[in-house]
């Protein structure tokens, strides 16, 4: 029978003269080996299908008997469970290895390149150095498997400390999209940013600039005149749509099915990282098919310089400003209008179309099961809120064609 070791008999263990190794048994597989050297390592010995093999325990005295006792048991556990303590040691190995590389800022610097593309030089800017400035300090080298959802509340109420409380939901959203990008890359199983909204202090809303209903007839009608046809057309469509600047005027030919007049706005384009379908209307197919005749080989709908991007929202920015709308109304504040007009829409006493489906359109998501997104949900009705609006839209222009 094995005498155990004690941890003076480790300690004092040295090597004989003319040795290179001296190996002492604890018993259960369990040695530690002493080196001429004067080094001491612990060894587990076992066997898999009748072929000795060995596995470090760890050097002594940095790891002291009792824990490499304790180590040892629980290779034994996985030899009960039919496993080669080596091989499962070694894939760990290989999973540290990889969760080190996979770090929310190795993600995050991956999702923004994937994506700045689409957007404008200053939004992008800004995006970055919000994640720089508030998320990397904690989340940065944390591996995205490690990080907890109290990790995420914590960086975003250090943020909203500051008063700075609209900015935080928009740091969430963009912390949550390198979440997914993980998701979608296989290297993560949950998004725990998801719900985290409900941490944060709800901050005022604020409408974007957007004249009233009663003077909307008169821009429409202004907006018809204006001088520089592409730009015109732009705006037209911005109305007709009444989507996000960015999801416009980014817009590829790519996304629109004109057989079954939709246009699918993808994922990586939209606020909350959900694609988008947009009924077309007949109005909004004569403007394109204009815009193609004006751009035939381009991939955008509205080319900016250099082609390599859509046109950029100052530029509409500039003519509302010309037409005496500067501070009066921004390019989001007709998504406003369009959304006031078609909620108070009556036939009779009724109202003439489904809320839910009006707020789809608009692709605002409800929390809850209520809020489940499905690009195709309430899709008739959409299409006839859509043609709706633009019959209403093309009808402010009396007897002028919807665009000139």
């Amino acid at each position: 029978m094995t005498t155990k070791l004690t941890d003076v008999k480790c300690r004092n263990a040295t090597c004989p003269d003319g040795q290179k190794i001296l190996k002492l048994s604890d018993g259960d597989g369990v040695y530690l080996w002493v080196f001429a050297t004067g080094a001491k390592y612990w060894r587990f010995r076992y066997y898999i299908d009748g072929k000795e093999k060995l596995l470090g325990l760890g050097a002594y005295p940095a790891t002291s008997l009792a824990q490499a006792r304790k180590k040892a048991d629980g290779m034994r556990e996985t030899l009960k469970a039919g496993k080669d303590p080596s091989l499962v040691k070694q894939q760990q190995v290989r999973d540290d290895r990889q969760a080190k590389a996979d770090t929310f800022s190795a993600f995050a610097k991956e999702w923004y390149e994937s994506r700045a593309h689409l957007w404008s030089t200053k939004y992008a800017r800004n995006v970055w150095s919000a994640l720089e400035t508030h998320a990397f300090p904690l989340l940065g080298t944390m591996p995205v498997t490690a990080i907890e959802a109290p990790d995420i509340i914590t960086v975003l109420k250090k943020v909203q400390a500051t008063g700075a409380t609209a900015f935080a939901f928009r740091l969430l959203g963009s912390i949550r999209a390198i979440l997914d990008f993980a998701i979608n890359n296989g290297r993560l199983v949950h998004n725990v940013a998801v719900g985290r909204e409900g941490a944060l202090k709800i901050p005022k809303t604020k409408n974007r600039a957007h004249v009233s209903q009663k003077e909307f007839p008169e821009l429409v009608k202004k907006i018809a005149t204006y001088k520089f046809r592409e730009t015109r057309l732009a705006l037209q469509l911005v109305i007709l749509v009444f989507t996000r600047a960015n999801e416009l005027l980014q817009a590829e030919w790519s996304e629109f099915d004109f057989k079954n007049l939709l246009w699918e706005i993808p994922s990586e384009r939209m606020k909350k990282d959900k694609p988008l379908l947009v009924p077309l209307s007949p109005p909004v197919v004569d403007i394109l098919h204009e815009l193609k005749a004006m751009h035939p080989t381009s991939k955008f709908i509205l080319p900016g310089r250099g082609k390599q991007k859509g046109i950029s929202s100052n530029s509409l920015l500039n003519a509302l400003k010309f037409l005496g709308y500067g501070g009066k109304q921004t390019v989001h504040g007709f998504r406003h209008i369009a959304s006031t007009y078609l909620n108070e829409a009556r036939e009779g006493d009724q109202q003439m179309f489904d809320a839910d489906a009006i707020e789809a359109q608009l692709a605002h998501i409800a929390g809850g099961v209520r809020g489940v997104y499905n690009k195709a949900r309430y899709l008739p009705e959409r299409r006839r809120l859509m043609n709706h609006w633009a019959d209403y839209v093309c009808g402010l222009l009396v007897a002028r064609e919807c665009h000139p």
